[in-house]
């Protein structure tokens, strides 16, 4: 019981106390639909839809952006960008944008340096397109269309596969991103960042007194 007992309460210090180590990161493809878009579906992450243009959430998500033939875009046209799964009739991000370059970026600095989470619909996944993280212009990690959806970052404009809503969790806390393309064209819409929720320490301990109770009823049993 005693051994038992230890483990648990282990389990609940390593839960609540600070964690000051890089957290591994995972994933996702899950989201929610908002009208012909795809979205976040955590409450707590700040959304940039584009509906506004570049600027629509200053401040509330970003410091400042630097942009190199990056444009907000409606509808596809045909050589330049494709709206994501081509059923979003929002506005969106594209990069590059319609000037005609073959390439582009856009380095969104961030309100805040404790961001951990990230997540964007990306349309027509390619192998070409870039998200970096950075901190204090430090580079942390970079992925690749070919990284995230791997045999399905073909440029595809309407398979589900290709046209996903991604999410990055347990990144090491980050105060930028830059999102690059080195071809046509690198389309998202509903970026969105945060930071997640700790579970609170009166949590763990309503969970590791469930554990405790287990342990004990078990024993009982035997």
């Amino acid at each position: 019981m005693k051994t038992a007992l230890g483990i648990i309460f282990l389990a609940i210090l390593i839960f609540t106390a600070p964690q000051s180590t890089a957290f591994a990161y995972s994933i996702t493809f899950d989201s929610m639909n908002s009208g012909t878009t795809k979205t976040t579906k955590e409450a707590w992450a700040t959304v940039w839809d584009f509906n506004t243009g570049l600027d629509g959430v200053r401040p509330n998500l970003f410091d400042s952006y630097t942009a190199t033939t990056a444009a907000v875009v409606s509808g596809s046209i045909t050589g330049l960008y494709a709206a994501p799964g081509s059923t979003d009739n929002t506005p969106y991000l594209s990069v590059p944008g319609p000037n005609g370059a073959s390439s582009g970026s856009i380095t969104v600095k961030l309100g805040s340096d404790t961001n951990n989470y990230f997540g964007l619909y990306w349309g027509s996944i390619d192998s070409y397109n870039s998200i970096t993280f950075f901190k204090g212009g430090t580079q942390l990690l970079s992925f690749t269309g070919a990284t995230v959806a791997q045999n399905y970052a073909d440029g595809n404009q309407t398979a589900p596969p290709s046209n996903t809503y991604v999410n990055f969790y347990g990144l090491d806390a980050f105060d930028s991103f830059k999102l690059e393309s080195t071809s046509r064209a690198f389309e998202v819409d509903n970026v969105a960042v945060g930071t997640a929720p700790v579970p609170e320490p009166a949590t763990m301990l309503l969970f590791g007194a469930g554990l405790i109770g287990l342990a004990g009823f078990r024993r009982k049993k035997q």
